[in-house]
């Protein structure tokens, strides 16, 4: 079940606080809301917005805009390589001179916007550091956990009841004029305005801005201030939303609560800073680390003594038969020459495994060269008829068309075959005489291995020398009458 949720609002004019779940329903959420005191002291805000309903916190979102907001631009050749937290630190030296806050007393966070111009822009929210303690201890106090701190300005949703693809927002603030815009589930493009909106100069920034945009599907304004002057861009269709409407601020708050517990929010929000240990839990965790390695210690020396005594009643046993303690060294000395026999026979059962799976992967290579070769044979002169092996070597049996062609292949496979350690004897010849030349001729060729992985081999009986393009033996011919 989702935990509950608190957001507190404080801004110039009131102080709201909402009590809510995130994905809950509108009706869920209770709303109490007053008009900000003369108090300028924001932990002491904090908690007379805490008090504005009876209920104890448990999670709390701030929303405030004593916080600074502001899209700063940066050189396109500072960010490269930079942290999350040192682009926050570096953008807070940006940010001094129109937020009035020092760099080293800076609590900032940034989030990169879609690029618009040549220099990257980047949505960034900072408050000064002294003042997040006394805010962790206000709700601390109250019974909370502070979860994080935000300016209220840019919420990334729409406010429309049906969400269009393509929407546009401009938020009127107290201090500050915000214009959003996003396309479907893209990356919301920001851009703020820091002056109030009764200065009446905003409107022809915004205009510019938002120019350079496609048109919406939906523009919203949202009034977050008492000023009553012109409350928008005066486009058509524009619809107007009043946070001092209680079902606007509802579900205005609702969508807050909902990037609160993003692991990644699409809004700036600063996170409290990790907790440190307190030296009492630090000293109760060494304590117990203390007691649980004297109770190891303590263990091990009774286990060691355990193993000891067991040891030596062995030692006692193994003196007394000293007969069967010389009989089994003998038998042990016997299987250790038995095992380096096997270990020996072993390892050259495997060499001859080793040496016949290369002898066989190198015939696989010589046989396939051979096959390819005979394949190569033109089929209108010379037909290879069939391939018999025997122990004399491989025969390959065939007809040819003149007497030229059997030693044209023997030549061709000799020089093909010679590097594989095959030697192709001069081909055997028989004319039939079927037509006026002899043809067609039969042939037989023999391919003897010579070699055995690098080794040469004993010549069988009757072979041939190998035979070449140019000096093929003259073959023997049988006539047919």
């Amino acid at each position: 079940m989702t935990k509950s949720l608190t957001i507190l609002l404080i801004t110039a004019e009131r102080l709201v606080r909402a009590d809510l779940r995130p994905g809950g329903r509108a009706s869920d959420c209770r709303i109490a809301a007053q008009s900000r005191p003369a108090v300028d002291d924001l932990p002491s805000l904090v908690e007379l917005a805490i008090r504005l309903s009876a209920r104890k916190p448990r999670r709390v979102l701030l929303l405030t805009t004593e916080a600074w907001t502001q899209t700063v631009p940066m050189a396109a050749g500072a960010v490269g390589g930079m942290s999350e937290e040192e682009m926050a630190s570096a953008l807070a030296f940006e940010a001094e001179p129109f937020s009035g806050i020092g760099a080293f007393d800076s609590l900032g966070v940034c989030l990169p916007l879609p690029r618009t111009a040549d220099e990257p822009q980047f949505w960034f929210t900072q408050l000064p550091a002294s003042q997040r303690d006394s805010l962790e201890y206000v709700v601390a106090q109250s019974g909370g956990k502070l979860i994080g701190v935000a300016h209220p300005a840019g919420l990334p949703v729409s406010l429309h009841d049906s969400p269009a693809g393509r929407w546009q927002r401009v938020e009127l603030w107290p201090d500050a004029v915000v214009c959003l815009r996003r396309e479907g589930h893209a990356p919301v493009q920001v851009h703020i305005i820091n002056t109030a909106p009764r200065s009446g100069t905003w409107q022809q920034d915004a205009r510019l801005w938002f120019g350079q945009f496609d048109p919406p599907e939906v523009a919203e304004t949202l009034l977050a201030t008492d000023w009553t002057g012109p409350s928008g861009l005066d486009e058509s269709g524009e619809e107007s939303y009043d946070l001092g409407d209680e079902p606007v601020l509802t579900r205005w708050m609702q969508g807050w609560a909902d990037q609160a517990v993003l692991r990644r929010a699409e809004a700036p929000i600063l996170r409290p800073a990790p907790k440190q240990m307190p030296n009492s839990t630090r000293l109760a965790i060494a304590g117990l680390i203390g007691v649980l390695m004297l109770g190891l210690c303590l263990g091990h020396y009774h286990w060691t003594g355990a193993a000891t005594r067991a040891a030596q009643d062995r030692i006692a046993e193994l003196k007394k038969p000293a007969e069967e303690l010389s009989k089994a060294q003998a038998e042990a000395d016997n299987l250790q020459q038995q095992l380096t026999t096997l270990t020996e026979q072993t390892d050259r059962m495997q060499a001859s495994v080793d040496a016949c799976l290369r002898a066989m992967e190198w015939n696989r290579q010589r046989m396939s060269q051979l096959l390819g070769e005979l394949a190569a044979s033109d089929p209108d002169s010379l037909v290879i008829q069939a391939i018999e092996t025997g122990r004399d070597g491989i025969r390959v049996r065939g007809i040819s068309r003149g007497p030229e062609q059997p030693n044209q292949l023997a030549a061709r496979l000799a020089a093909q075959l010679r590097p594989l350690g095959l030697r192709v004897a001069s081909p055997n010849r028989e004319a039939s005489f079927l037509l006026a030349d002899g043809g067609p001729y039969m042939f037989e060729l023999l391919i003897q291995d010579v070699s055995h992985l690098g080794q040469p081999l004993a010549e069988s009986p009757g072979a041939g020398s190998p035979s070449s393009s140019g000096g093929a033996a003259t073959p023997r011919e049988t006539a047919q009458r």
